[in-house]
């Protein structure tokens, strides 16, 4: 809980690949996309005794999809790097995170 947090960030996707393609009659495999990102945060409150940066840059690939051709699905996978050290004590600076869309489920 940070008293004051201001972000910039700098994001591109860009198409990697348009397979059209089936498994099953049920999952269609549209488009794989990649982005790109950086995102630098300047936060303040009393715990940093002033402020401090958050920042952090990485790449996610996402898989456009479509099931049972009716409903259209988003799913990636995002890896994430710290720049600056993580002051709140987890486990390094790499960050895993599978995205999955929230309206479908």
């Amino acid at each position: 809980n940070l008293h004051k947090m201001d972000k910039l960030g700098a994001e591109y996707h860009l198409p990697i690949a348009y397979p059209d393609a089936g498994i099953g009659n049920t999952i269609y495999l549209l488009r794989l996309r990649g982005d790109l990102f950086y995102d630098y945060t300047r936060a303040t409150d009393a715990y940093f005794n002033g402020s401090r940066n958050f920042r952090s840059t990485g790449a996610a690939i996402f898989f456009d999809t479509k099931f049972f051709n009716q409903v259209s699905v988003s799913f990636g996978f995002r890896y994430s790097y710290l720049l600056d050290e993580d002051v709140f004590g987890y486990t390094g600076r790499n960050r895993f995170e599978i995205i999955l869309p929230v309206t479908f489920f």
